[in-house]
């Protein structure tokens, strides 16, 4: 059997372990503790992520979508595909 538990250090208390051993009473047990990031930390993570966010941040363009396309780019780049951005409408942002 494998359980995973995602929980804040806070959480991790006397009682959260009481019912882990009640769950396992008379078994070997393995705990492997993992550090999730948080989306931000994540895409932070990266020099080159973090140069693409901050110049985005301070540009004065953007794009401008339909639903439609908003949905279809975002289908594409979760299947690993370039997007061609010269389709995209380029707009002002003030």
């Amino acid at each position: 059997m494998e359980t995973t538990y995602r929980l804040s250090e806070k959480e991790l208390d006397d009682a959260f372990l009481n019912s882990i051993k009640s769950l396992y009473k008379n078994k070997n047990i393995s705990i492997t503790i993992e550090e999730k990031l948080d989306e931000t930390e994540y895409l932070l993570n990266s020099n080159e992520n973090k140069k693409k966010i901050l110049d985005s941040i301070q540009s004065s363009e953007g794009y401008s979508l339909s639903m439609k396309e908003f949905k279809s780019l975002s289908s594409n780049l979760l299947k690993g595909q370039k997007i061609n951005r010269s389709k995209l409408k380029r707009v002002k942002i003030s």
